[in-house]
């Protein structure tokens, strides 16, 4: 057998034979589905535009930022609110020692609604206070101590700041009935004392202060609206802040005493007799005696409340 004959190649192309037909390759198109976002991307995407609201919110709200200085710091932290009348108006930014003027420094932010308080504000610690004479701040024994802020009257553009809370002196006029009770002593009445009668708090005193030629104890105190009528022209008014001792040869010792308030914090009584006065205005003065009336404990006048109830005097300087 003879091998096989190689094939033979085609012969060259002629330059005037057309181009032989070559295969033609076609495109194809590839869809791809895309994926929808995921819920779960949601969440955090919301978190992060809550997130900026309420810090545009927490800075459109923000005043000034002010540096207090007190002789001691009460227990006052970082956090602890400022209140105006019992509105929380900013907090307590952060709490510091001074030693070179050995004070505490409270650097204390401001809401902008309250940034009146930044320019003659009047700042203090309210703390439990609890004494024979006062009780105060009594909420912040469960709760925490803050910053008290009031703006006085006779503001002027510096910010001061005091240990206690500001005393305000009261005047005759105001709600209620506004009395000038004349004492030859003191004994234990304080601001804040109750005016009583037949042992029961109707009143409160509201100033003490000495008479112009010093003979005297002024004393302004004022009794609630609805008790107002017990007080007439002829009514009679005493000291009971005391504790009176009887000794007797038949009836033994005697201890005699208004009331544990009265004997505690001080206090004032007053009684009218069976055939009571007329009611009386603000501004009306009587005398404080040193010992409890004699006949008060039999009088049993009838205290209605009266038809007409002349208005009050004008305030007095």
């Amino acid at each position: 057998m003879t091998p096989a004959d190689p094939p033979t190649p085609p012969p060259p192309p002629h330059p005037g034979d057309p181009a032989p037909d070559l295969p033609v390759s076609v495109p194809t198109a590839k869809v791809t589905r895309r994926r929808p976002i995921s819920p779960a991307w949601l969440i955090p995407l919301a978190a992060l535009i809550l997130a900026a609201i309420l810090a545009f919110q927490s800075w459109s709200q923000r005043g000034p930022r002010l540096t207090l200085q007190f002789e001691q710091g009460h227990g006052i932290s970082a956090n602890d609110p400022v209140v105006y009348r019992g509105v929380r108006v900013g907090r307590v930014a952060e709490v510091s020692i001074d030693p070179a003027h050995n004070r505490i420094s409270v650097d204390i932010e401001l809401s902008r609604d309250a940034s009146e308080l930044a320019w003659g504000g009047r700042f203090w610690i309210v703390r439990p206070e609890l004494s024979l004479t006062r009780i105060a701040g009594l909420e912040t024994l469960i709760g925490p101590r803050y910053v008290a802020a009031d703006l006085p009257a006779d503001s002027n553009p510096t910010v001061t700041t005091v240990e206690s809370p500001p005393v305000v002196r009261p005047t005759l006029s105001g709600p209620g009935l506004s009395l000038l009770l004349r004492a030859p002593a003191l004994g234990s009445i304080r601001g804040g004392s109750p005016i009583t009668y037949r042992e029961v708090p109707v009143g409160t005193v509201v100033s003490i202060a000495l008479s112009d030629d010093a003979r005297t104890i002024e004393i302004i105190g004022r009794i609630q609206p609805e008790y107002a009528h017990l007080v007439r022209a002829n009514t009679r008014f005493w000291n009971a802040s005391g504790i009176a001792l009887d000794v007797g040869l038949m009836g033994g010792l005697k201890l005699k005493a208004e009331s544990l308030a009265t004997v505690l914090a001080g206090g004032i009584a007053f009684a009218t007799p069976n055939n009571p006065g007329p009611v009386v205005k603000s501004g009306h003065a009587f005398d404080v005696e040193r010992d409890p009336v004699d006949d008060a404990a039999k009088w049993s006048p009838n205290l209605a409340i009266p038809s007409v109830i002349p208005p009050p005097e004008p305030a007095r300087p």
